[in-house]
């Protein structure tokens, strides 16, 4: 037992935000067709080439993944994947054996292969290809080898992506829509689901919208959006809400009192709703007020901001 003193809060080492982190495994699930490989793909020409991950400039650059397969061809798939992205580096490697987690031998030699080639990134696609005869449904069975890949992740500096399948039991909470034990969710650190939508905001177009729905090191990630098409994967930019100021967000509400109290009251003005609030003694006269005053109370919690005490005493009065 140590006293938590002895401790040393340490940054976490992000490949990919929070979504991806060295010494850890991230699940990413999805809908069939949603194009995680795809997106699994963008992550490693991108921490490769220092180019872009979801729109913004990667901060790492020449680290190297492997990219673990059965169901994906390298000639047919991968390569031509790679094409897509432009990608003409040397720091992405497949790996086209039979192996499997559940093999001690086999895995054991992935080790070694691992420290020598100084792997970054380990993409695992999907999980249920390297189990062997193992049962994904049973807890006892698969979490072992989760514990294990998160060793070798810890004990290498390395992170680990294990690509994922949405199972047939869509009514599920998101977090636990894959397919297998909860046991494999537990195991990770990080979650991501991709599923399909029809995008409003870029003419009724069905995209693929990434959710963050499992961060273990504080805040998620935001909500990211892309496509797939014959010139291969696009981020979506998705238009960010202004956040506002505390002054800013008092404006707004002082507008709008005033443009509203003019148009339902005639005995009323702005400075005699303030001079009265002053005075701690308002009444409710004007119901229009305090509902205003709580709307704007909402977007300025929602934001992190503190309202002013004179609004919270209109808002809060009656």
């Amino acid at each position: 037992m140590k006293n938590m003193n002895e401790f040393a809060a340490t940054k976490i080492d992000q490949l990919w935000g929070n979504y991806v982190v060295r010494k850890s495994i991230t699940i990413l699930d999805g809908q069939p067709s949603t194009g995680k490989s795809f997106l699994a793909l963008n992550l490693a020409t991108a921490i490769s080439s220092g180019k872009s991950i979801s729109g913004e400039k990667s901060t790492v650059k020449n680290l190297k993944t492997l990219y673990l397969t059965k169901e994906n061809d390298p000639n047919t798939v991968i390569k031509p994947r790679l094409e897509l992205f432009k990608y003409k580096g040397n720091d992405i490697f497949f790996d086209d054996s039979t192996f499997d987690l559940t093999n001690e031998d086999e895995f054991r030699n992935f080790i070694i292969e691992l420290s020598t080639h100084q792997i970054d990134l380990i993409v695992i696609d999907p999980l249920q290809s390297y189990l062997g005869d193992r049962n994904i449904n049973n807890i006892t069975e698969v979490v072992p080898y989760l514990d294990a890949l998160q060793t070798v992740a810890s004990k290498l500096n390395l992170a680990i992506v294990i690509v994922r399948h949405w199972g047939k039991n869509t009514n599920q909470d998101i977090q636990n829509i894959g397919i297998g034990t909860v046991g494999i969710l537990g195991a990770a650190r990080s979650q991501c689901n991709v599923q399909r939508i029809i995008d409003e905001c870029n003419n009724n177009q069905t995209v693929c919208l990434m959710k963050h729905t499992k961060c273990n090191y504080g805040i998620q990630g935001n909500d990211l959006k892309y496509r797939i098409d014959s010139d291969g994967f696009h981020w979506i930019q998705i238009k960010q809400e202004k956040q506002y100021t505390e002054k800013e967000l008092i404006d707004i509400a002082v507008s709008e009192i005033i443009k509203e109290m003019y148009e339902k009251y005639e005995d009323i003005t702005i400075n005699a709703i303030i001079k009265t609030a002053k005075k701690d003694n308002f009444e409710v006269k004007y119901p229009i007020v305090r509902r205003m005053l709580h709307s704007m109370g909402f977007i300025a919690k929602k934001q992190g901001y503190q309202m002013p005490s004179i609004w919270v005493k209109i808002r809060n009065a009656g």
